[in-house]
């Protein structure tokens, strides 16, 4: 079973799930896809979703983060 929690998701097992989506931005000096999925990964860091997490209790070992960049159809995932 998994629920939304309010930065990511989290199962019965004791593992949580952050998710960041962003689209390319040019405007912010992303070229590619990668450039877009590493500002997704500095913005999860930057924001410190993990922290409310781990004051919730969750191991930080047990806690998953991942960015998404997209460019119309394509996706990065990371």
């Amino acid at each position: 079973m998994v629920y939304t929690d309010t930065n990511g998701f989290v199962d019965k097992s004791g593992k949580a799930f952050i998710f960041e989506f962003k689209v390319l931005d040019l405007d912010e000096d992303e070229m590619t896809l990668e450039d877009t999925l590493a500002a997704a990964h500095r913005q999860i860091t930057k924001e410190k979703y993990e922290a409310e997490l781990v004051a919730r209790g969750f191991a930080p070992e047990k806690i998953r983060k991942y960015g998404s960049a997209f460019r119309g159809k394509e996706c990065l995932i990371g």
